[in-house]
Order: structure tokens, then C-alpha cells, then sequence
């Protein structure tokens, strides 16, 4: 699990790389795959932080958003959920740390 750090005015693209989990020829479905932030007490604040319509992937195995906001000198947990089929869903955590 990485450390993304950032200021609450920051505003920029994170990503995470599901290569070495993923068999040749597939790929992420961006449409199905999700990228979510939740506070210190896990409540679901995605809205408040990550871009409405930036969930996108690179290089089919990269899934990307847009982070924003966030609270100074609070930490939160972003969720990478990366769809490649019904019977195959990945998921990879980092942690933020917003500070002003």
C-alpha cells in the first residue's frame, strides 16, 4: 500500500497499475471499475473528492481518476476497484494524507 499525499487546493490524477495481476490480453472495463475514498471513520466520501467522469484507464491495466478536496491533516483510504470480467475483480488500496 503506497502514500499519496496532497493539499486540500491540489487537484491531480492518481492511478494504480494492475499489470502484474492481470493474464496477457485482458484488460480493465473503465465503465465498471470504481475509485473510491473513504474518510478515518469509513464513510464513503468519493463525491466530495474524486472528479465526477474522470475514471479512465491507461494502457489497459492502469485506472486512473482525478482526486480534489480533502481535509487538512486528515488521512484517507483510496479504493481501487479494477473490473476485468464477472469472475475476475481486483481491488488495491493507498493511502491519502491530505495536508495544508
Amino acid at each position: 500500500m503506497a502514500t499519496i499525499n496532497k493539499q486540500p487546493y491540489e487537484v491531480f490524477t492518481i492511478e494504480k497499475d494492475f499489470a502484474e495481476r492481470m493474464a496477457d490480453g485482458e484488460i480493465i472495463d473503465p465503465a465498471s471499475s470504481d475509485v473510491l475514498v473513504f474518510n478515518s471513520e469509513r464513510t464513503d466520501v468519493t463525491t466530495n473528492m474524486i472528479e465526477s467522469g474522470t475514471i479512465t484507464v491507461d494502457s489497459n491495466t492502469i485506472l486512473q481518476a482525478v482526486i480534489k478536496g480533502g481535509t487538512d491533516k486528515q488521512r484517507y483510504k483510496v479504493s481501487f476497484r479494477a473490473y476485468i470480467s464477472d469472475t475476475k475483480k481486483l481491488e488495491e488500496d493507498d493511502d491519502l494524507l491530505v495536508r495544508d
